[in-house]
């Protein structure tokens, strides 16, 4: 695949090598936390404790 814009980005004596190429496919980003003492996955949600009971976010 050809890059469609090169260039360099320097930071004082430090440059580094950019390559612009166009996207061919999309893909969604999913972030997740996760629990660090299980690896589950942490959930969060809107809830009343008066009425026990889980609130919509409509």
């Amino acid at each position: 695949m050809k890059a469609t814009w090169s260039g360099m980005i320097r930071f004082g004596l430090v440059a580094l090598p950019i390559r612009l190429y166009v996207a061919t496919e999309e893909y969604p980003v999913r972030l997740h936390e996760i629990h660090v003492s299980d690896g589950s996955r942490v959930e969060h949600r809107r809830f009343c404790k008066a009425e026990n009971q889980e609130i919509p976010y409509e």
